[in-house]
């Protein structure tokens, strides 16, 4: 209970006020958070004018298909590029990224690219 203008009684629990950013953060599982970052780099793409195709698959070598969040166009600049939008890196993750660059290599123009940071 709070006595005056922002004080509260001995052993009350503190009370906390979140912004709805901060409630989105707290409460949002994984798969809605992946989806959002999936919406960002969209944007990021979309604010820049780059053109891009978005949720690619691609069948490779093995028979496996792989999925690629965005491939952007080859242009008289650039070669195709490849993109997966990952926002929690792990290592296993990481080599299932390298198995499905080299697994769809043939299957994709010889100049594409799966660019790095």
């Amino acid at each position: 209970m709070v006595t005056k203008r922002g004080s509260r009684r001995a052993g009350e629990p503190e009370r906390r006020k979140y912004s709805a950013l901060n409630m989105r953060t707290i409460n949002f599982s994984v798969p809605v958070v992946a989806s959002l970052f999936l919406e960002d780099v969209t944007a990021w793409l979309e604010l820049h004018d780059i053109r891009f195709t978005p949720n690619v698959k691609f069948t490779g070598r093995s028979g496996y298909d792989h999925t690629f969040d965005f491939v952007v166009p080859a242009s008289g600049r650039a070669p195709e590029r490849l993109i997966r939008a990952v926002n929690r890196p792990s290592r296993d993750l990481a080599e299932a990224m390298a198995f499905a660059w080299v697994d769809t290599k043939e299957v994709r123009p010889t100049a594409s690219k799966f660019p790095h940071s």
